[in-house]
């Protein structure tokens, strides 16, 4: 055991002497020192305990707040407030005062008694389609009742009269897709034109979201490979750029899932399914009917990682008539999600919307199968544990805290979703090659693809027949139930010449699903084709066009995948101070750039530490390595410990335990009654124990260069 005093500093025979640093150097420390003992504040505490009771009192008590306010009879209007746990926001003032949000459906009546002192901005425009027909479209002038209702679950007033919206201090930007909600979304009846417009307009207006209560069905058996088809069907460009310009501009597209109880969600939510790059901005929602049932929500699907479930059925909101009604569906659900976006945005208000994205997913309540699932998502969203920090890290993090911001994030952080999706993508890649083998598509599309099918297709006519046959069958009013009629549709989809002969019935009977089938129906249709041989030869071109868009989407997204990195790091910077109170799991680097990082005792972290110019690290638990470059700081409380210390021409204070210790050229160590495991100064490192005066502890080799 080596011990070193502050009497005797020891110093590389490169170093300059510590007489002439050492007044430099204690100054920097006795400043860090002084930082590092200040105490954190929660971003959100007011003045000491000071929370907010719903009939606008305060108490210390943050638990007799919150029950205040599922006490209340407003609250309790709107029966998804308690399920999502809302009640933790409003006692801590948070109510998305200050944050602006979009809201595109129907149009709007703003003259709504519950609107009449909110700040809210209509978007209104007039043009010509591309087809020369004109158009006159306002946000204020309602089609239906449908975009008043979700303005309301959106930002209706706390006025103890009805209901209330979830962000009700928040701002709204309307916007309107010009038709009502009983018309289903088509790429002729949503041009082009008219959505770039609005969607600049709600970016340009200063939204960070834009919540979408409105879409596209996604197929009579919501496949994947009717999403694929309806993807590559699409005009280039068509709505789905609009949204997607607005997306990569920034704002977070908030978008209903649709309300078929199909495997997958309509084609909007589902988009970054095939523009990976968009998921960052990206929301889909599925609805809840009750705390653990989705209802008649499809599911979240391939969706999943970006993919939400939130309470919409049973729900009451804002009406024409300025009174209520009820509300329900995926329609409804989306604006929780979205509103649940703007109280996160005011509760951390210096996180971009990725970050914000993420703390909302990651904190949700985990229902269903166990991790992120094709059901649920993430699961239902969970205000209280979103009030508390991320709970994964679904990328780099960055927690940018302006000067004179504290903020302390308790819940413990990891990646296994993160680690979850790595293996199933990478699956995804190894299955898509090995089916595309089996296609006979190692080369591409072959010119002959349609022939080929006819021959192939011949074999699966006879199943495909019984298939479609049951699927019908299955549409009957008398033998219908929803369950029954979802697993034929899925059964005949999965069938080469079953879905063909499904797309081509569809045809013929558009929107049958829809409506009631009869004993007769297959009979008809079938009669129109004489063998097995002629519909083969009839549903080629529509087996080939499914083929087709597999290829094209498959190829594009496991080239993305082959490349994709999974880096769930966190990097702090800005001038303020974040502590992790948690037991962190994430691998990916701890990054210090500015301000302080402080690892509370009992809290801990799994990754490296690197830490930059004006960056401190404070450690009061436990961390890994740590890197401390020039201009960086590590300090090293009594109860704190970290795994080896290089120190790059930064400053390192132990007062805890550390492993091995490098102090490297312009590097510095310190520290009063620290342990090393080793310790290593080379050319151009100082090694000054103590504070004023004090001994640095090691147990192992000590080397000076």
């Amino acid at each position: 055991m080596y011990a070193f005093s502050g009497a005797d500093s020891a110093r590389s025979p490169l170093s300059p002497s510590f007489h002439r640093v050492r007044r430099k150097l204690l100054s920097f420390v006795s400043a860090a020192a002084i930082a590092i003992a200040l105490p954190t504040v929660p971003a959100l505490a007011h003045d000491a305990g000071k929370y907010f009771m719903a009939d606008g009192s305060k108490t210390d008590d943050l638990d007799t707040a919150m029950q205040s306010w599922r006490d209340d009879p407003e609250f309790k209007g709107t029966w998804g407030f308690a399920a999502i746990n809302a009640e933790a926001a409003f006692a801590r003032g948070i109510t998305g005062k200050g944050i602006l949000i979009g809201l595109l459906d129907s149009g709007t009546k703003v003259s709504h008694p519950e609107f009449k002192d909110k700040n809210i901005k209509v978007l209104s425009y007039t043009g010509t389609y591309a087809d020369g027909t004109p158009f006159d479209i306002r946000g204020d002038d309602p089609k239906d009742g449908h975009g008043t209702k979700m303005a309301g679950l959106l930002g209706a007033a706390r006025d103890h009269i009805g209901m209330m919206g979830l962000a009700y201090s928040a701002d709204l930007v309307i916007g309107s897709t010009g038709l009502d909600d009983s018309h289903d979304l088509e790429y002729a009846t949503r041009p082009y034109e008219y959505f770039k417009l609005v969607q600049e307009g709600l970016v340009k207006s200063g939204v960070r979201i834009i919540s979408n209560s409105w879409g596209q069905s996604p197929g009579i058996d919501g496949t994947l490979n009717y999403l694929n088809g309806f993807y590559s069907r699409a005009p280039k460009p068509s709505y789905l750029d609009a949204m997607a310009d607005a997306a990569n501009a920034g704002v977070i597209q908030v978008v209903a899932g649709y309300n078929e109880g199909t495997a997958n969600p309509a084609i909007t939510p589902i988009l970054p399914h095939y523009r990976p790059e968009l998921e960052k901005n990206w929301i889909a929602v599925a609805n809840l009917d009750a705390p653990e049932e989705l209802g008649s929500s499809n599911k979240c699907g391939a969706a999943q990682y970006w993919c939400i479930s939130a309470p919409g059925d049973g729900s009451t909101s804002t009406y024409l008539d300025d009174g209520y009604a009820g509300s329900g569906g995926t329609s409804s659900a989306t604006p929780h999600a979205s509103a649940t976006l703007a109280l996160l945005m005011q509760r951390f208000p210096g996180l971009g919307n990725d970050e914000i994205r993420q703390i909302m997913l990651t904190t949700a309540t985990d229902i269903g199968e166990a991790g992120v699932d094709a059901k649920f998502g993430w699961g239902r969203i969970d205000i209280a544990k979103a009030m508390n920090g991320p709970g994964q890290f679904l990328s780099r993090f960055n927690a940018n805290l302006g000067e004179g911001v504290t903020d302390t994030w308790s819940n413990d952080i990891s990646q296994v979703a993160l680690d979850q999706r790595q293996t199933e993508q990478q699956q995804e890649v190894t299955a898509w090659s090995a089916r595309k083998s089996a296609l006979g598509l190692k080369d591409g599309i072959p010119a002959n693809l349609v022939e080929t099918l006819a021959g192939t297709l011949v074999n699966d006519v006879p199943e495909g027949k019984k298939l479609l046959e049951a699927a019908i069958a299955a549409n009957i009013q008398e033998k219908y139930t929803a369950e029954k009629l979802q697993a034929a549709l899925v059964a005949a989809g999965a069938n080469p010449a079953g879905s063909a002969l499904l797309a081509l019935y569809e045809k013929s009977h558009p929107g049958w699903a829809s409506g009631w089938s009869t004993e007769t129906d297959y009979a008809n249709f079938i009669a129109s084709y004489t063998d097995d041989r002629a519909i083969a030869g009839v549903i080629a071109p529509a087996a080939a066009e499914v083929v087709e868009s597999e290829f094209t989407s498959s190829e594009l997204r496991t080239a993305y995948l082959a490349t994709k990195t999974y880096d769930a790091g966190l990097t702090k910077s800005g001038l303020g101070t974040l502590t992790l109170a948690g037991k962190n799991t994430y691998r990916g680097d701890t990054i210090v750039d500015g301000g302080e990082l402080a690892i509370a005792q009992g809290g801990s972290i799994v990754s490296n530490a690197v830490v930059n110019d004006a960056g401190l690290f404070r450690v009061d638990g436990t961390a890994a390595n740590a890197t401390i470059n020039k201009g960086g700081a590590l300090q090293v409380g009594t109860s704190g410990v970290t795994g080896d210390v290089t120190v790059d021409g930064g400053l390192a204070s132990l007062d805890g335990s550390s492993g091995r210790v490098a102090i490297n050229a312009g590097g510095r160590l310190t520290g009063h009654d620290g342990r090393l495991a080793a310790l290593s100064a080379n050319a151009g490192g100082t090694v000054a124990p103590g504070h004023s005066l004090g001994v640095l502890h090691v147990s192992g080799d000590v080397t000076f260069l």
